[in-house]
């Protein structure tokens, strides 16, 4: 049985920090991009940033570092309570939701100047709710002027070359020392599994952590007519930052 992303982050809350080289930096790096991405679409000030399926606060925690009022959501119980712990290790004030952003759409319409949808949460964000009634969610929460931001995987070269692994990467150092890679089963030309392996040295040994989680291809030209259909408009893409961003950025405005 394939569970879906609430589950994945209901069991790696505690130790999802470890996919990254630091975390703390990406923190940084992450918030630097979005902040600076942000004021130059909207402005130099702050705004209301709803992030869709926060994880345990990557984005969230950068942007509330940079002042701007966050309200993270994200389908696992776990996730959100690991990322309220660590935003008050912070120092930092944000809201914090524990929903899908489809079925956050009633509740938040009109409210936020950006919505943000990371770490290819696009591709995620179907095992609850349809495509398009995510991105409906995402119109809606907007205000006239608002704009969404979402990094999403190059998947016109992936579909195209379908390729099962992501390349290994070792992190940390002594005792700390771990591996983490992903395998992607494809089961047609749209939609594949992504199999995580978390392999990670206790001390006393190797322990490898599997988690799978469900993916869909976006296409640009498939996105780009999807969130025109919602309603967007202007729709932009920006490339890759390895030191910020890994995964292009797409950019839609609401008005």
């Amino acid at each position: 049985m394939v569970d879906g992303r609430r589950q994945l982050f209901d069991r790696l809350a505690a130790d999802y920090h470890l996919t990254f080289a630091d975390w703390q930096s990406a923190i940084e790096r992450q918030g630097a991009v979005y902040d600076a991405l942000i004021r130059d679409l909207l402005g130099p000030a702050t705004w209301a940033v709803l992030i869709g399926a926060a994880g345990i606060g990557t984005q969230a925690l950068g942007l509330a570092m940079r002042g701007h009022r966050v309200t993270a959501a994200e389908d696992s119980l776990l996730a959100i309570e690991r990322l309220e712990r660590e935003a008050l290790q912070r120092h930092l004030h944000l809201r914090t939701a524990v929903a899908g952003l489809a079925e956050l759409a009633g509740a938040i319409a009109g409210r936020f100047d950006v919505v943000l949808a990371a770490d290819n949460a696009l591709a995620q964000l179907h095992e609850r709710a349809a495509p398009d009634q995510v991105l409906d969610a995402c119109h809606a929460a907007l205000r006239p002027s608002g704009v969404l931001l979402a990094a999403v995987r190059d998947y016109d070269r992936v579909a195209r070359q379908q390729p099962s692994v992501e390349p290994p990467r070792f992190f940390g150092h002594a005792d700390r020392r771990r591996i983490v890679h992903q395998v992607w089963e494809w089961l047609d030309e749209r939609r594949y599994l992504a199999h995580l392996y978390l392999t990670y040295d206790t001390g006393a040994g190797w322990q490898v952590r599997h988690e799978v989680m469900p993916c869909r291809a976006w296409l640009r030209a498939e996105l780009n007519q999807a969130l025109q259909a919602a309603g967007f408009r202007r729709v932009r893409w920006f490339a890759a930052d390895d030191e910020g961003e890994p995964l292009p950025i797409v950019v839609a405005l609401r008005g």
